[in-house]
């Protein structure tokens, strides 16, 4: 049974055990977390966070206390907080998803009329599209040679075709075409009832005018269907590719140091950091695709701040390199330990749903065939993944955490080291694992999850 995010769930806890507790400050704040309502998630946000952020406050008070309190209760209110932590993060979670949701749905309303609607405001929407698993609406209006696309999230309403007919400058007439867009074979399809052809040439032009992103598109028509985007040589400038540097019209002399130049001089340095294998690299990519596009509308402080972004992610340790030699004695402060606990198991509940996913996935598909039993079988190896990735990195970072003795504290920190290590090498070298996420049942992500947390977590024990 789940923890209850309640004051008096703890006080009742600590009552039971008689416990004497620095605790004032945590049942405040789970008082404040269960007043707020699911209804109105941004509240519920900041109390949340305050939450988990005393939680952990706690967790490293109470190890100052083990001797005293001894192992057994020690072990039964470290086992009661890293509870209610985790219940805590998951309702963060929902809580941003809420906040989200009422941002983007309260910022469609407030931009109705406006052309933003039709560049910066689409490329995250297709973004998400080109991730799979969602259904988006569109409305395409064409005028003459010229064609405009709007896509969103919920129905469009006839009022925003005057957006459209001015973006298409329809003066002779223009016509709208309802449709649904989503990913199909790794496509960007559109689905109309009207006629499909010529139809997917025209879409893939509008995105690149409007989204500067180059995708394969499909639509799909009463006369069958039409894709474009795959002749030879087509340059594929999708999501997460490296940006292309910008050819922005210098300013005129006497204006002080060429924003433009300075903006493609940063981003030719970081290109070859973009091209890398590095674990941050694909998040960079998005974030510099986002620079090049405002750099091309001269919007030059906030392509200026995203290409910040970028090399900040790109500055973080690269996991598939060999680590530096490091001067820093091999123990950390206990707030490492905890973090790093945490992290880690957050990450194998979350690996071992997603294996739960797959099992299911895999199960279904075969339900009605006689190799049911022998596939059954077969899918119990899933479970060897979480056999390897097991609780003793958590064991090893409780003992660092709580050795009052140095040269203990080192040796149990070298040893949750070298378990990174080991998982880090047997990640990249099984098959098993290395086709998880490209698995043709569901899409699950374990071997990326993996990877990402094992990094950091290397960085961190380092």
């Amino acid at each position: 049974m789940a923890e209850k995010l309640t004051d008096s769930n703890w006080t009742a806890f600590t009552k039971k055990l008689k416990l004497e507790l620095d605790d004032g400050a945590l049942i405040k704040a789970l008082a404040k977390a269960d007043k707020t309502d699911i209804a109105k998630p941004e509240p519920r946000l900041d109390a949340l966070e305050d939450l988990i952020e005393l939680i952990k406050k706690q967790v490293i008070a109470l190890a100052k206390r083990k001797k005293e309190l001894g192992d057994k209760v020690f072990g039964e209110v470290k086992d009661k907080l890293y509870a209610l932590l985790e219940v805590a993060e998951e309702q963060l979670k929902l809580a941003e998803t809420a906040t989200a949701a009422a941002k983007a749905e309260a910022s469609s309303d407030e931009e109705e009329d406006t052309p933003i609607l039709l560049t910066r405001k689409m490329v995250p929407l297709v973004r998400e599209l080109r991730k799979g698993g969602v259904t988006m609406h569109a409305l395409i209006c064409t005028a003459g040679k010229n064609t405009a696309l709007l896509i969103m999230r919920r129905p469009i309403a006839p009022a925003r075709r005057k957006l459209l007919a001015e973006a298409v400058d329809a003066k002779g007439g223009a016509k709208y075409i309802a449709a649904e867009c989503m990913l199909e074979d790794k496509v960007l399809t559109f689905i109309v009832q009207s006629q499909a052809a010529g139809l997917a040439k025209r879409l893939r032009q509008a995105l690149l005018d409007q989204t500067e992103l180059r995708l394969k598109v499909k639509v799909r028509g009463d006369d069958g269907e039409d894709a474009d985007g795959e002749e030879e040589g087509a340059e594929q400038d999708v999501p997460g590719d490296a940006p292309d540097i910008p050819q922005a019209p210098p300013l005129p002399p006497g204006d002080g140091p060429d924003p433009a130049l300075a903006f493609k001089a940063r981003l030719e340095a970081l290109m070859p950091k973009l091209k890398s294998a590095h674990p941050s690299a694909e998040a960079a990519r998005l974030k510099a695709g986002e620079a090049g596009a405002l750099s091309r509308k001269r919007e030059w402080d906030a392509a200026t701040r995203l290409l910040d972004e970028a090399e900040a992610l790109l500055a973080e340790p690269d996991s598939s390199e060999p680590p530096a030699p490091s001067t820093k004695p091999t123990i950390a402060p206990a707030i490492v330990y905890t973090q790093t606990r945490l992290a880690w198991g957050a990450t194998r509940k979350k690996i071992q749903g997603e294996l739960q996913k797959l099992e299911k996935a895999i199960l279904d598909a075969y339900k009605d065939h006689t190799v049911l039993p022998e596939v059954a079988k077969g899918v119990r190896k899933l479970d060897q993944v979480l056999e390897v990735f097991d609780e003793s990195l958590n064991d090893a970072l409780d003992a660092a955490l709580n050795s009052a003795d140095p040269a203990v504290k080192k040796r149990h920190h070298d040893e949750a080291r070298d378990i990174i290590a080991k998982y880090q090498g047997f990640l990249k070298s099984d098959a098993i694992v290395q086709e998880l996420d490209a698995n043709p049942f569901v899409p699950i992500a374990v071997q990326s999850t993996l990877s990402s947390t094992l990094a950091v977590l290397a960085s961190k024990i380092g």
